[in-house]
Formats: structure tokens, C-alpha cells, sequence
């Protein structure tokens, strides 16, 4: 605004009613305060960051910039990840597609050599299918014919036995079991016939044999003919309770569960150890053995080579007498102990180290 001016004295009055000293005043004041407000917009940044720096509203808003920016980043390796999946899906499918068209293209390759070579194709499988009808026919009649001479007489045979009356016959029968009735020894009946024939032939071809061949030669086809053919096993009659029993092999059962009842039972004398705690270090000399198992919470435990655990398993010790099925806190797979306890006990320790022989 202008300032107007007086003609006379300092004491003139304005318009208004003011004097020039008391508006100078004013005018002054404004001008101070103009002036103070331009020195405040003119700070600095970097003193304005300082000051922005020290209050806490700056402080959170540095925290959510940081926070945003992460996000930023976070979401760009999102599409980047997105857009790999993307494409390596694409990959698959054209895999899947090329992998398709590939079975089409040979099977209709196939086909076309199957039409091609209709008639081989039918010529081969119709020869294929008459050797397997020849084949089925010899099975089924081998059976038939070994039903005829073996079973039947067997069958007859035990039904005698078992029976008060003695069944009857179809004419023509025979009862007696001959070693030439089994049509399933053909060929080694014709191998044992085409042996002694080689050898007679070689004793009746040779110029002049000496006794001692002569002797040599009988004394291996007497052993030869009486060779067992079959694995030496009790007769049959002999399998009644009493008489298996009576029998080596029957006391050879009974000696082996004495035996596992304890050694003053008179069990017999074996070359293996056997019976409860055979195989347990004898300790009798109060000398400890070596090489115990030991974990965290034991030391020196034998584990596999006290009383029968080796041969009845760990179940054992829960065998109870009020039947089977006793050992089944052994196959608990839900209910069964947990942490590092448990495991420090189940597994040993391991080996001490030493630095100076660590490479």
C-alpha cells in the first residue's frame, strides 16, 4: 500500500484518525514478521530431514516407505515366480503333446504293418496257437496216464488200509505199484537203460579186461544200482506217535527241549550252544568283558546274548500265560514312546574323537 504523506509536523493526523508515528510502528512490525516467515521458508532440507529425523511421526513413516518398498519387491518376485509356472506349464503341456502325437504316430505305424502283413501275422499266430493245443494235450494226458497207474493204486491202497472191508476191483486192476508205472520217470529209467547198456558194451568189446578191471567194473554197478534215487526219509509205518519216538529222530526232539530247560535236565551233548544264556561272557573270573553295549542312562548290558532274546525276539519278554497275541506292546505303532530321552536310550553311543587323530 502506499504511504501517505504529511505536510506539516509528526503530529498530523491520517484519514483514519492515526498518527504517521503510530502507523510507521505497524508498517514496521508487518515488514518484521514478512521477513521472519521468508527466513523460515528458506531452510534447508537437510536441516529439515534432521528435524523430520527426530520426531517419531517421521520415524513411522520411514518404517511404512521401508515396509512398502518390501512389499515392492516381494511382489515383483511374485510375477516373476508366476510367470516361470507359467511357462514351465506351457513346457509340459507341449511335452505331453508331442509325447501323444509320438504314441498315435507309432501305434498307426503299427497298424498299418498289421494290415500290411495280415497274412503272416495270422499264418504265425495260428501256428502258435496249434503248438499250445499240443502242448495242453500232451500235459493232459501225461496227468491221466499218471492218474491211472500211480494215484489210483495209491488211493486203493490207503482205502484198504483204512478200511474193515477191502474194496472192490475193476477187472483188470492191479494193486502192486511197480517203478515202471510212474510215466513221469520215463526218461530217467531210459537214461539208467541206455547207461548199463554202454557199460556192458564196453565190457564186451574190450580185448582182454584184467580181473582187477573186471572186479572194479561190477563193484560200481552194484553200488550204482543200489544208489537211493530219492532223499532218505522214515517210513511211513513208523510215524505213529510211540514209534517216532522210539526212534532216534523222535528222542532227538525230546533231547533238544530238555535241553532248553536247563543243562542238569540230561539233555544231550551238542557242538553248538544251546539253551538259555548259552552265549552270555563268563564273567566268572571278575574280569568284565569288553565290547558291551552301553547308553547315556546304562553301561556293560549284553542285550542279544542274555537268556533266549537272540532266538525268541524282544516279544518274549511279554509273553504271558493267559494265551497268544501276548507280545503286542512289541507292534504298538500309535501309543509308543517319544523324545530325546527314548531315543539316547535305543541308539549307543558313538565314538570318542580325538583332535589329534582327526585329518
Amino acid at each position: 500500500s502506499m504511504l501517505p504523506c504529511g505536510g506539516g509536523g509528526g503530529g498530523a493526523a491520517t484519514p483514519g484518525g492515526q498518527s504517521e508515528a503510530a502507523l510507521g510502528q505497524e508498517i514496521a512490525s508487518a515488514v518484521r514478521s514478512l521477513l521472519s516467515a521468508r527466513g523460515a521458508s528458506s531452510t534447508t532440507p537437510r536441516a529439515l530431514g534432521r528435524a523430520a529425523s527426530n520426531s517419531p511421526r517421521q520415524a513411522t513413516s520411514k518404517a511404512e516407505y521401508e515396509a512398502r518398498q518390501k512389499a515392492k519387491i516381494y511382489e515383483a518376485r511374485h510375477r516373476e515366480l508366476e510367470r516361470d509356472r507359467e511357462a514351465m506349464h506351457q513346457r509340459i503341456q507341449e511335452r505331453k503333446a508331442r509325447l501323444a502325437q509320438a504314441r498315435d504316430d507309432r501305434f498307426e505305424a503299427l497298424m498299418a504293418n498289421v494290415v500290411k502283413n495280415s497274412s503272416l501275422g495270422s499264418k504265425a499266430g495260428d501256428a502258435v496257437s496249434r503248438h499250445e493245443a499240443i502242448q495242453r494235450g500232451k500235459q493232459q494226458e501225461l496227468y491221466q496216464k499218471w492218474d491211472a497207474e500211480v494215484s489210483q493204486r495209491v488211493e486203493h491202497q490207503l482205502v484198504k488200509f483204512m478200511s474193515s472191508e477191502p474194496p472192490k476191483l475193476p477187472d483188470g486192476f492191479r494193486e502192486e505199484l511197480l517203478a515202471s508205472d510212474d510215466p513221469l520217470k520215463v526218461d530217467v529209467r531210459a537214461q539208467h537203460k541206455e547207461t548199463s547198456f554202454h557199460r556192458a558194451a564196453e565190457l564186451v568189446l574190450q580185448a582182454s579186461p584184467r580181473t582187477e578191471d573186471i572186479r572194479h567194473r561190477e563193484a560200481v554197478a552194484e553200488a550204482v544200482e543200489r544208489r537211493d534215487r530219492s532223499r532218505p526219509v522214515l517210513a511211513i509205518e513208523k510215524w505213529e506217535q510211540r514209534q517216532h519216538y522210539a526212534s532216534p529222530l523222535g528222542y532227538f526232539v525230546q533231547a533238544c527241549a530238555a535241553q532248553d530247560e536247563g543243562s542238569g535236565s540230561g539233555g544231550f551233548f551238542s557242538q553248538r550252544r544251546m539253551g538259555t544264556g548259552a552265549h552270555r561272557v563268563d564273567e566268572a573270573d571278575g574280569v568284565p568283558a569288553a565290547g558291551k553295549t552301553k547308553t547315556r542312562f546304562e553301561r556293560s548290558q549284553v542285550v542279544m546274548l542274555e537268556g533266549t532274546l537272540a532266538k525268541e525276539g524282544q516279544s518274549a519278554r511279554y509273553k504271558q500265560q493267559h494265551g497268544t497275541s501276548c507280545g503286542a506292546p512289541c507292534q504298538d505303532h500309535y501309543r509308543y514312546e517319544t523324545g530325546n530321552d527314548v531315543v539316547e536310550a535305543e541308539f549307543p553311543c558313538g565314538k570318542r574323537m580325538y583332535p589329534g587323530l582327526v585329518r
